[in-house]
């Protein structure tokens, strides 16, 4: 089994100030040295709220952390760009059929910069391979914690692509991380800041799914 990946999610708030980003910055050290393999900055809400704010939080995790960095957040391809300037490693693109700006994204940065995102409702075969042909590098499926998690689903979207699958919380139960890595055959788990403490941290989380027969990069 190749090894899967722990990746926390970190949001960052509307309303930005004072120390906040040196206090997120220093929270994603943390995450680092505990061994998580990627971190995904949301910056969904700081983007509408204070954009120069919130690309001075992702610079300033950005040039703290040695792995990569995944930004959430731009709608168009300006605030992408200046994502990637600010320190990105990839970005994650809203998945839309009536406007695929993820083709644009992938000529200017690469198949590897660019994660289609996909949500629960959406991830199916058909728009999977299409987020491909349009030169997503990686699909990320948003699940829906208010339905029952449907790990076959998951797996028809896997076996559908070459590419590989990113599953995002917030997950309903801790099983349903370790569902998406073994009977949806995603390779990478994207779990809440939130989740992930109230897991006992990096290394709990991955010594529970390392416990339950998954390889985890980052376990020890």
């Amino acid at each position: 089994m190749l090894a899967k990946r722990l990746v926390p999610s970190m949001p960052v708030p509307a309303r930005l100030g004072g120390s906040l980003a040196s206090e997120l910055s220093e929270r994603a050290q943390k995450l680092d040295d505990a061994g998580a393999d990627e971190l995904l900055i949301d910056l969904s809400e700081a983007l509408d709220g204070n954009r120069e704010g919130a690309l001075e939080v992702l610079g300033k995790i950005a040039g703290t952390v040695s792995i990569p960095v995944i930004a959430l957040g731009a709608r168009d391809l300006p605030t992408a760009q200046a994502l990637i300037d600010a320190g990105a490693d990839r970005l994650v693109v809203r998945w839309e059929a009536d406007h695929p700006w993820i083709l644009s994204a992938s000529e200017r940065w690469g198949t590897t910069s660019v994660v289609s995102l996909l949500a629960a409702h959406e991830a199916c075969p058909a728009n999977a391979r299409q987020s491909c042909a349009l030169g997503a590098g990686e699909l990320m499926v948003r699940v829906d914690p208010a339905r029952p998690f449907d790990p076959q689903a998951l797996r028809e979207v896997s076996e559908s692509v070459s590419v590989p699958i990113m599953v995002a919380g917030p997950f309903g139960a801790p099983e349903h991380a370790r569902h998406a890595l073994l009977e949806g055959r995603a390779d990478a788990v994207v779990v809440p800041l939130d989740q992930v403490e109230a897991a006992g941290g990096v290394i709990e989380l991955e010594r529970y799914l390392s416990a339950a027969g998954i390889v985890v990069r980052g376990a020890s």
